[in-house]
């Protein structure tokens, strides 16, 4: 695979004609008899875009991804390291994102930020946080990824913010390094 985004980035965005020779030609060095059947490949050109805020390059990276998966028989995965409470875990930038996947997979999958979360509505919505959670299940949108719940929840506050999202957001944020240390002190993952 690439090793840089240089090797196929045009004026700041990725180019099919390099893209495809690029990995193609990585791709005849892994399995140069058997084509691509069975290979799995990691792709963190994507991730190392998003941390540049180079949001619609990596968005353009994951559809010309798509495209060359509708070419060939091959797995891909990938991994962005995206704070779920940075600015930048946000609907327009993630619309994109989510769009040219099939399943988000938390990176703590133990419940600890849905339990954060669900603190914090609690806390900063008092009696109004179960309807405000039975809106955010109503409210979800089958062009995206398959996502976890606390995801889900960050970004509907965000996208439709009660006027204490930022609370919300902060007060979670609170929670959930108050709940990581407890566990890591517990000797949990």
């Amino acid at each position: 695979m690439p090793q840089t985004p240089a090797e196929f980035m045009v004026d700041g965005q990725p180019d099919w004609l390099r893209f495809e020779a690029v990995v193609r030609e990585a791709m005849r060095q892994v399995h140069p008899a058997n084509g691509a059947e069975g290979l799995r490949a990691y792709g963190e050109m994507v991730g190392v875009l998003w941390k540049a805020r180079q949001f619609s390059a990596a968005i353009r990276l994951e559809q010309l991804c798509n495209r060359l998966l509708e070419q060939s028989s091959f797995s891909l995965y990938c991994a962005y390291a995206i704070d779920v409470f940075g600015e930048e875990f946000a609907v327009a930038n993630l619309d994109g994102v989510l769009c040219t996947h099939t399943h988000m997979v938390p990176a703590q999958p133990n419940g600890t930020l849905e339990a954060a979360l669900n603190r914090s509505l609690d806390e900063g919505l008092g009696s109004k946080a179960e309807g405000l959670r039975i809106l955010i299940k109503a409210n979800h949108r089958p062009a995206w990824a398959v996502m976890p719940a606390a995801e889900q929840i960050v970004l509907w506050v965000r996208h439709n913010p009660p006027a204490q999202a930022d609370q919300i957001i902060s007060l979670a944020q609170h929670h959930y390094l108050r709940l990581q240390l407890a566990d890591s002190a517990l000797g949990g993952e």
